[in-house]
């Protein structure tokens, strides 16, 4: 069930890290203001953005993650790198679907999603395989 939650989560994660980098690669490109990320407006453009991601790629995403994790169990590779790698993978797909037309000048498309997967392989981890099995509890019984 944990590794379930850990993919979930990572799906939904994704598109809004993704739109979060390109927003701020966007930001240093065009030498806006960065005091934009103080304003409500860009958290709220950044949600739509998001969003509209998580719906255009909710069911391909989902799939790969699911396959990805089987395999990361299947193998055993529990490691921090592997999810990693795993995420990684699955965001560089993604960035060389939407930056196919011209891989010349949207090349920042796949280090942006590149990232983004590495750090939903990284939540996966954390949510997934991370933590520890027991319980946890804030006092320990005598």
């Amino acid at each position: 069930m944990r590794q379930l939650n850990g993919v979930v989560g990572a799906t939904i994660a994704g598109p809004y890290l993704a739109a979060f980098l390109l927003s701020l690669l966007i930001m240093f490109r065009e030498h806006d203001n960065l005091y934009r990320l103080l304003e409500t407006d860009f958290y709220a453009y950044l949600f739509f953005l998001g969003t509209i991601g998580l719906l255009y790629t909710c069911i391909p995403t989902l799939i790969l993650s699911l396959v990805a994790a089987m395999i990361l169990r299947l193998l055993r590779w529990n490691p921090f790198a592997k999810a990693l790698i795993a995420g990684s993978s699955i965001g560089l797909c993604f960035g060389a679907f939407l930056s196919a037309s011209d891989f010349s000048s949207n090349w920042y498309l796949i280090a942006i999603f590149l990232l983004s997967g590495a750090l939903c392989g990284w939540i996966y981890w954390f949510i997934a395989i991370g933590r520890t099995h027991e319980p946890g509890h804030a006092i320990a019984k005598p």
